[in-house]
């Protein structure tokens, strides 16, 4: 019971946390279910890494983390890219793709198919990042999280 509860609890401090950040009010799904090979460095060599990279399979569908528009989708420096701004202005965009499978001005919801994994960096991978506010956002802390109204108690076996 008390581990339940502790969890509970750890979940809504993360929640809360999310929203003191003035981050996504809505947690981001991972664009592809592969762990994180590339950490937000927004500091060194070409001025910083600004999101996070995530491993994928060759050709991969590549889902939206978020709900909203799309407002750029195309190539950028020879990386194909889509750009989804959600409703509080945020900027999500998922990069380093092999094609896109939606256009700008389309609304896309959490797992809608944006696009299929290429390469980043000579290994298959997708790039996420976060911007909104004063510039980019490291988006790890939010991958998958739990936002206000999805707290659930779940008993640990004993």
């Amino acid at each position: 019971m008390v581990g339940a509860l502790l969890l509970g609890l750890a979940v809504i401090v993360s929640a809360v946390t999310v929203a003191a950040l003035g981050a996504p009010t809505r947690c981001l799904v991972p664009p592809v279910p592969g762990p994180v090979v590339g950490e937000y460095a927004p500091e060194g060599v070409y001025a910083g890494h600004w999101g996070v990279d995530l491993a994928a399979r060759e050709g991969s569908a590549v889902i939206a983390p978020v709900v909203g528009e799309v407002t750029f989708s195309g190539d950028v420096v020879g990386t194909r890219a889509v750009t989804i701004r959600t409703e509080d202005g945020l900027r999500v965009s998922v990069s380093s793709l092999q094609s896109v499978a939606v256009g700008a001005g389309e609304t896309v919801e959490p797992g809608d198919t944006i696009g299929r994994s290429g390469r980043h960096n000579g290994d298959w991978a997708v790039h996420l990042s976060l911007r909104g506010g004063e510039g980019y956002r490291d988006p790890e802390p939010f991958l998958g999280c739990a936002g206000p109204g999805e707290v659930r108690l779940i008993p640990v076996p004993d």
